[in-house]
């Protein structure tokens, strides 16, 4: 399995900070995000090279770490000794990558505590052999987006990469939301505007927690799927925010969770959604497809934990759970 070719097809290139101005950063107010998109290269290997060869790799979601004592049900300072726990298991494993669905760290007011928080966590998930995939979550933004993106080695921060028959596509849950903006950004007037107008009982999840991916990124991911389905790929979309209120709650949803399940709705590749944000977890399907929401690592005592091993084959995903992550199969949508 480790001679696969994995192939990126990316979507936005975000410009790249210089260690000064890293650090002129921190001393700003607020933090604007760069929009600025290009297209997706979709001259591909894989896409007529076909392996049905199953392979495997570790899920979790919301470490949220933060050196700080236990609020509620997060154990902060437990985030990182879960984490830890998992990342030894993986090592134990012949995983082809691993994903984690957002909230890294929990951010401590003040950023240059929360880039503290967030080294210890990437000194932790360094231990692992294979590659990671880290999608960007609301709390993963009280470090500057562009030095996150940098620190996460995220080269855009919503893209697509393939595995043989499967297409996995990271999407940003946060590229349209309030969170990480200094209030003079046009993007987060933008999106503040948006907010005020949609704060009513018709929309619980219109909240300065939440986000949405915005017309660029639901045009891109529409084209991503049409991809997938010429090439007779299966597509899995991890995510931080649920798009599927039955997989979680009508308050943690993307704030554009209608837009984006007509595209789903649209597509005979997509197979799966899987998520972070709603700590509880929850599953549900609609139309054969699966919407998957793992609960979060934060929330996890260290005598059980809250991970996942999944083996993925031609027609199927079989999720190994640990601790609070309830194991289950998920197939490939018959039509």
């Amino acid at each position: 399995m480790r001679n696969a070719v994995f192939s990126q097809i990316t979507a936005r290139t975000p410009g790249m900070w210089s260690g000064l101005a890293l650090l002129a950063a921190a001393t700003l107010a607020g933090f604007a995000c760069n929009s600025s998109t290009s297209s997706a290269d979709s001259s591909d290997p894989e896409m007529s090279t076909f392996s049905d060869s199953p392979f495997s790799f570790g899920l979790l979601s919301d470490v949220q770490y933060a050196d700080k004592e236990t609020v509620g049900k997060r154990r902060y300072r437990d985030g990182l000794v879960n984490l830890k726990n998992c990342v030894e298991d993986f090592r134990t494993k012949d995983l082809r990558f691993v994903v984690h669905c957002g909230d890294i760290i929990d951010g401590r007011g003040k950023v240059e505590d929360s880039r503290t928080d967030l080294i210890e966590v990437l000194d932790a998930f360094s231990g692992l052999t294979c590659s990671v995939h880290h999608v960007i979550g609301n709390h993963c933004l009280e470090v500057p987006r562009e030095e996150l993106e940098q620190r996460l080695n995220l080269k855009q921060n919503y893209y697509s990469f393939s595995q043989g028959r499967w297409r996995f596509i990271n999407v940003d849950s946060m590229a349209f939301s309030v969170c990480g903006l200094a209030e003079s950004d046009p993007a987060y007037q933008k999106a503040k505007e948006w907010l005020d107008q949609h704060k009513t009982k018709a929309y619980p999840s219109a909240r300065e927690w939440n986000g949405g991916l915005g017309s660029v990124q639901r045009e891109w991911l529409k084209s991503e799927l049409a991809l997938a389905d010429s090439a007779q790929q299966h597509v899995v979309v991890f995510s931080h925010h649920p798009v599927l209120a039955e997989s979680s709650t009508a308050g943690h949803l993307l704030w554009d969770h209608k837009e984006v399940l007509a595209i789903l709705d649209e597509s005979h590749a997509f197979t799966a959604w899987i998520n972070g944000h709603d700590h509880a977890g929850g599953f549900a399907e609609r139309n054969g497809r699966s919407f998957l929401t793992m609960p979060a690592i934060v929330n996890a005592d260290p005598a059980d934990n809250a991970y996942a091993t999944v083996d993925v084959f031609a027609d199927r995903m079989e999720i190994h759970g640990v601790g609070d992550v309830e194991s289950r199969t998920i197939r490939v949508a018959a039509d």
